[in-house]
């Protein structure tokens, strides 16, 4: 008797499968060992950047800048000139994300550089998936089997593997 899971057995030819799995904040890099058939991960790296969920304004230095309009007249007294504050398009905690892209997009070319890697697959969460693919190279690109957009990153390594190696859902009708 054959038992059914949702395993998929064409992953058990890889013995290099890579998973990474990330949200703006932290990144886990994880490699399927090759002791047995079933998939099992290790963990290899963890890319942290806290400063991604910090508020905007502690992570910049200075208020925005003043802007002068033209002055008011008042009846009696000086001319008194109004200042606002000037708004910016500037926002630190998305940049601080785009950092964060960048440097992972960058770990990841050199560990395909360095390491034979045969398939990865990218699990993130929807925005920061989007943020990611614009700033990996080609060379990563091409190694990308499957994009999955849902934040694991606390989960546990069983249950990464057992989202990034299972069969792809298949529409009913088709």
């Amino acid at each position: 008797m054959t038992r059914q899971t949702n395993f998929d057995p064409r992953w058990a030819r890889h013995r290099s499968a890579y998973v990474v799995v990330a949200d703006s904040a932290c990144a886990r890099i994880l490699r399927r060992s090759v002791e047995r058939l079933a998939p099992r991960l290790q963990e290899l790296e963890r890319l942290e950047r806290p400063n991604a969920h910090r508020h905007p304004r502690d992570l910049t230095t200075d208020l925005t800048g003043r802007l002068k309009k033209a002055s008011l007249h008042v009846r009696f007294g000086p001319r008194i000139a109004a200042r606002s504050g000037a708004d910016s398009d500037y926002d630190p905690r998305a940049s601080e994300v785009q950092r964060f892209a960048r440097q992972l997009a960058a770990r990841l070319a050199r560990l395909a550089r360095s390491d034979h890697i045969d398939k990865l697959v990218l699990i993130a969460e929807p925005r920061f998936l989007g943020l990611l693919r614009e700033q990996l190279p080609e060379l990563v690109r091409h190694l990308i089997t499957r994009e999955i957009a849902r934040g694991l990153t606390a989960a546990l390594p069983q249950t990464i593997a057992r989202v990034a190696f299972a069969l792809p859902a298949v529409a009913e009708g088709y």
